[in-house]
């Protein structure tokens, strides 16, 4: 069995497929000792909580999942469960949703009003990016299910950009959240070092698969590994088909379709669809060590997505303002279950992905959570806020904090666990 380097790179005409781990690199580059988890995904779900239905009623380990995690229930013992953050002890501003998202990872209230120059402070993602990025194509990918021109309402006197996004490269730097697959699968094997922007079409076309021009190195490396290398190339190889094979037919429809308000051309119209079409795409990523540190938005604060396939009419920022209508009620806690699913198939994801004797899952931190609670009064404390990933990080369990914890304690607590420690974060008083 020959040796490979980690970063090894199939390239064919107009593509660049970067290879999973295989056990033939361990020879090359033994793994060095590592951090309690070396990737970070954050998961942000938008416009509040039915904080009933999150809750769990007991600490401690072992706890009955609450309905809106029930799903979650496969992975109970990888989760942490967190009540009683808070970004109350950040300056107050009447930005409502604008300051839910921004908050989220910055710990910094959003500043500057409309037609000024968006300002907030460097996300937390952002901070492990730089720690994390030394050896990956990208330092972080930034996703969203929504663009940003239908997000709706924006707060009164604050940029929409504040609503766009939750990362931020610099307290200036807000980055682009990006909704399209197809530009998504583009970034992650596109290579226009080695064809012409035509020539790349053309090898897309009649739906050939762009592994068809990497197929022959493919199988140089096939014959030079050892049978479990073969068996996980395989595996790794029917991922990108299977994914391209999707990304294409959601861009045939979105040609012969009109959307609808929440698709665009290229852009599967179905949440769920969507959701795991993107999840699948960041696991391809964290394989094939493109990047470290993925962050998927479900959805904008004040979104005006609708849920037809959950018989829900109204946008989901209507609902969420439920005047506590029980019939709002059970249709806001519905949306938060069907957004609930993506973070059940993103861990179910990464535990199947085998990396070394450890699955993805045993190496990364998932994030997932709200800037808001209780969103008919816009409250910012006593975030629903969870952590799945590494057992000894998680162990399912669910802890109350003190009402108050700044939410930038967990943001120390996960940079720490990344191995990107930082004296300070936000309003941050201590790890957790």
């Amino acid at each position: 069995m020959r040796s490979l380097a980690r970063r090894t790179v199939l390239r064919g005409a107009g593509a660049a497929v970067a290879l999973p781990w295989l056990e033939a690199m361990a020879s090359a580059q033994p793994r060095p000792l590592q951090p309690a988890a070396r990737r970070l995904v954050t998961v942000y779900l938008p416009n509040g909580m039915v904080m009933e239905d999150w809750t769990p009623a007991t600490e401690g380990t072992g706890v009955a999942l609450p309905l809106t995690l029930a799903g979650l229930a496969p992975f109970a013992s990888r989760l942490r469960l967190l009540t009683g953050l808070s970004t109350l002890g950040l300056p107050v501003v009447p930005a409502y949703h604008a300051g839910a998202a921004t908050k989220f990872l910055t710990a910094t209230s959003p500043s500057g009003a409309r037609g000024t120059s968006p300002r907030a402070g460097i996300s937390m993602d952002q901070i492990a990016a730089r720690h994390l990025g030394d050896d990956t194509q990208v330092a972080s990918l930034e996703l969203a299910l929504e663009p940003a021109d239908i997000v709706g309402a924006c707060d009164v006197q604050y940029s929409c950009a504040y609503q766009h996004t939750i990362c931020w490269a610099s307290p200036t730097g807000p980055l682009p959240m990006e909704s399209s697959p197809s530009a998504v699968f583009e970034r992650l094997y596109g290579d226009n070092a080695t064809a012409s922007p035509e020539v790349r079409r053309r090898a897309l076309s009649d739906d050939r698969s762009l592994l068809d021009s990497v197929r022959e190195s493919l199988g140089r490396v096939r014959r030079v590994v050892g049978a479990a290398d073969r068996a996980r190339l395989d595996e790794y190889a029917e991922s990108i088909r299977s994914v391209e094979r999707r990304v294409r037919a959601a861009e045939r429809r979105g040609a012969t379709e009109v959307p609808d308000a929440g698709a665009l051309a290229g852009t599967p119209a179905s949440f769920l669809e969507h959701g795991q079409l993107m999840v699948d795409l960041i696991v391809l990523a964290l394989q094939a060590n493109f990047t470290r540190v993925c962050t998927l938005m479900t959805g904008r604060e004040a979104s005006t997505r609708t849920y037809p396939e959950l018989g829900i009419a109204e946008a989901h920022h209507e609902v969420s303002h439920h005047q506590n209508d029980p019939e709002r009620l059970r249709k806001l806690a519905r949306i938060n279950r069907h957004h609930l699913t993506l973070v059940a198939y993103l861990l179910e994801r990464l535990q199947s992905a085998v990396e070394s004797d450890r699955s993805l899952l045993d190496d990364t931190l998932v994030l997932a959570g709200a800037g808001m609670s209780d969103s008919n009064l816009h409250r910012h404390d006593n975030l629903p806020v969870l952590v799945a990933g590494p057992a000894p990080l998680t162990g399912g369990h669910h802890r109350r904090v003190p009402a108050g914890t700044p939410l930038a304690n967990l943001h120390l607590t996960l940079l720490d666990a990344l191995g990107a420690r930082v004296e300070r974060f936000g309003n941050s008083t201590g790890a957790l």
